[in-house]
This record gives structure tokens, sequence and C-alpha cells, in this order.
């Protein structure tokens, strides 16, 4: 046995066995970044401990996926072709550790989001060193390629911010869709732009972070108003504070509110409606009229004074949802002879309607459906657009700053334009197409859509249009449409 032992021949077949053996281990695993271990607050605990203390989370981990890198592949390798002037056929293993990288580039910003934002679980900020993300020294596109292997699970994500990013994000391949102020893909785009036109192939950017994270904040804010809104009750009888009086209106008003509003934020709401004035009276009623009355096609033409509006309302209500501001807010909701089946609905921000509607349909005065709104009719207090019925007039309100100009078809859609592609419209609807057509460019570009359609509506001789309808096609069909009200 001596001899064996001392024989080099055996010391040789060790060593070999042992290399193959390493070299079978390596090979089947991902190389990782090794973690910093400068940083002496890691607080790391031991794996075998967080396997003990949440047994659940691995089985959820593999059933449930926010983001995979196989699932942009495809994709990801086709756009850094063209973009590198590359074959397939030739790609690299570096060319494939890059490509795997760019595919998480889109959802690092939502991820730095996350952590920065401390809405990671428990489990993971335990599990990984999240500071170097947190003081903006990671790139978190390599974070997620590499130290997570390209997937982000579910259980990532703390409790209480699951709802918002199943509301806001979209996994898998679906990138672009036609609510464009609603979409985290599209905000991410609106973000990135470039000549180019690609979505993946352009490396993370801090300076990109803080201009995405303005609006990922402001998308967060609104889904809280919403859900804040869903869940109020604000309906229950349980909730009546009382009645109050409008002499204007010559009507007695149920008084909802909600839990937490300030008494005398409650007052300043109910004294604009106990003294409403006539410039806002005459825009309730003409609200009402044009929505309803109008509608009706001739059903509802006995209702043809103002007066004969307000006498149709009854079982009249006003709720008070929470304040997001210091102008005035709720809403007005009635039963109406002239829409018995749904009731009406009146929806009002500081001095202005910005919305008439069902009963049931009214949303928060605070939403982004109504800060729209509310942008829009301050804009219009400064325009009469029924008297705007040229284009010199349009000029001369633009060069005031009272209206922008854009264009009908912008140019890169590559279509015949009209003879007159100008477009004169409030500086609301201006950055609400704007923001449309971006999405549009590139859905265009890549092929989700092969048809650009913008109509504007115009009414009363005005060359300022009442409306914008934009709508996308593949194949014949209409794949992105949203519509912008104006006045």
């Amino acid at each position: 046995m001596e001899k064996l032992f001392s024989h080099p021949l055996f010391w040789c077949i060790i060593i070999l066995s042992v290399v193959i053996v390493l070299c079978i281990i390596l090979t089947g695993k991902r190389k990782r970044r090794k973690p910093d271990t400068n940083d002496s607050d890691t607080s790391v605990k031991p794996a075998d401990s967080i396997e003990k203390t949440v047994p659940e989370i691995r089985k959820t981990e593999k059933e449930l996926s926010m983001f995979r890198v196989k699932w942009f592949n495809e994709r990801v390798t086709n756009e850094y072709c063209t973009a590198n002037n590359k074959i397939k056929d030739n790609l690299t293993d570096d060319d494939y550790k890059q490509i795997d990288k760019f595919a998480c580039v889109p959802i690092s910003y939502l991820f730095a989001w996350l952590v920065k934002h401390n809405y990671c679980s428990g489990y993971f900020s335990c599990k990984y060193n999240l500071e170097w993300i947190k003081t903006e020294n990671s790139d978190p596109a390599e974070f997620i390629s590499e130290e997570l292997d390209g997937i982000i699970n579910y259980s990532a994500l703390s409790d209480d911010i699951r709802e918002f990013i199943d509301y806001y994000y979209t996994p898998a391949d679906r990138f672009l869709s036609g609510s464009g102020h609603k979409s985290y893909q599209n905000d991410y785009y609106s973000v990135i732009r470039n000549p180019w036109k690609v979505f993946f192939n352009i490396d993370f950017s801090w300076d990109f972070y803080h201009k995405l994270e303005e609006k990922i904040d402001r998308q967060y804010k609104y889904f809280m108003i919403e859900k804040e809104w869903a869940e109020s009750d604000i309906y229950d009888e349980n909730r009546i504070a009382g009645q109050i009086y409008s002499d204007r209106l010559g009507k007695y008003f149920d008084l909802y509110v909600a839990e937490g509003v300030r008494d005398d934020y409650v007052l300043l709401c109910t004294n604009q409606i106990k003294n409403m004035s006539d410039e806002m009276y005459n825009h309730f009623c003409d609200r009402i009229y044009a929505e309803f009355i109008m509608q009706s096609g001739g059903l509802r033409a006995d209702y043809i004074s103002r007066e004969m509006i307000i006498e149709g309302l009854n079982s009249c209500s006003i709720m008070i949802p929470p304040s997001y501001g210091r102008k005035a807010a709720y809403i007005l909701g009635f039963e109406a002879d002239f829409e018995r089946e749904h009731g009406v609905s009146v929806t009002v921000r500081g001095d202005y309607i910005i919305d008439v509607s069902y009963r049931m349909e009214a949303t928060s005065p605070w939403d982004s459906k109504n800060k729209y709104n509310y942008k829009m009719e301050c804009a219009l207090a400064n325009l009469e657009t029924e008297s705007i019925d040229t284009v010199g007039k349009a000029l001369l309100e633009y060069s005031k700053g009272n209206l922008e100009q854009t264009v009908i078809v912008p140019s890169f859609v590559q279509m015949p334009v009209p003879e007159e592609n100008r477009l004169f419209v409030p500086a609301p609807a201006f950055e609400r197409k704007t923001q449309i057509d971006i999405i549009s460019e590139k859905m265009l570009s890549e092929g989700s859509a092969d048809r650009y359609e913008c109509k504007p509506g115009y009414k009363e001789g005005s060359v300022v249009p009442s409306f914008i309808q934009i709508r996308l096609y593949k194949s014949g069909n209409v794949v992105f449409a949203e519509r912008v009200n104006i006045w």
C-alpha cells in the first residue's frame, strides 16, 4: 500500500480526477460576481437559516415570476444583432452575456425603485446585499443578470406593493399598450427614447432612473388614490354627516364625508355648493345638457332650459373624499328624471366642473383622469375656443402661450399628410398627444402596429379641435386606441 501511495502515477490519476469533477461542477453553474464584503453592514444571514425560517418561499419562487430573461431572449437578440450589425450564428459567449444583461435593463429601473423605496420582502433583503443599489453605486441590470440569474420572483416584493406592480407593470413580452398613461413600459420608453428606437440595448443610467422615478412615483400616487376611493365605501348610509341646502340650486343635499377629512375642508366644499357662483351654475347646467340631453337623440328634448335641467334632479348628495390639495374637491350625485336608470354625477375641483358621468361611474377628483380634466379646464379658462375660427387667430393665441402647436400626422409615420397638418391645442392635450405619439413611433418601428391614424374632431367652426382620436392598426385590426378630450 505504501508503494501505491508513493507512486507518481497514482497521484497523477487522483489530481486528474479532481480536476474533472471540478470542471463538471463549474460548467453546470453560472458564474457569479463575487459579493462585496467590504461593507460592514451587510446583515446577510446564512443560507441554511433562511431556508429554515421561510420554507414555503422556494415553492412560491418557482411558480410565480415577475421577470425572466428567457421571456425576452429572442427579441433582445434580434435587437442586439441589428444594433451591432451581427449575425445570430456568429454570436460569442460574451455577446450572449451582454444580451442577458440588456434583457434586464427595462425591468432594472423598476427594480431599483423597489429597492430604494424599501419595497423588497424581508426574505429577499436578508439574502442579498442591496445597499450598493440604494446608494446608486451598482448597476441593477447587472445585479439581476448575475446575482439573480436573470429572474425576479414575486417573493422578492413586499406584500404592500404587489398590487401596484400588478396594476402598473406588464410581465412577459407585452411591451407597449393602449393605456398610454398607466403602463410602466410606456413610461420607460418615453425616458430612454433614442434615435435608434432600441428598447433593450441601452446601458442602465442613474440619470435616466431619476427621470423615470418621478413617473413611477406619480403613478404610485394615483394608484393609491384610486385604491383609496374604491375602498372608501363613501356611499354607505352610515356615513351621512348631515344635510346642506344650496340656495342657487334650490336643493337639499345629503352630506357624505370620507374618514379623516378635516372639518374646515368640509366647510370649504359645502360653502361652495351653498353659494354657487353664476359661472359655475351655468357650467354645471351646460355640461349636464351636453352629456345627457344632447346625446339622447331627441329623447330628452323637453329639457331645453337650465331651470328645467335643475328641476329634473332629485335625491341629491355631496361626497367629499380625502383631499390631496387645498382646492375644494367633491362629487355631486343625483337621481334624474332624464336618466332614471343610471343617475348623474358631477365632479368638482376648484372652481371647475371637471367631469359629468353616470352616478356610479364617478371617480376621485384627484385621480389621473380628473387631473388631466382639471388642467384642461384651467387652460380653457384663458380661451374662447368658439371664437378661434381661423388659423390666424390660433397663431395669435399660440404667441400668447394659450395654445400649443403640433401636427396631425407626425413625420415618423412616413405617410402622406393632410394639406393642413397643424393642430392648435391647449398644453394638456399637447402633452398627451406627444406621449401617445412616442408610443406609436415605437410600436410602428417594432412591427406591433403597421398603420397610424389621427382624426381630430371639430365643432362650432373653431380650429381648436374638441377631441383627437388616435388609433394604431395591425393587419387591419385596432391594437391601440386613445381619445384626447379637449372641450
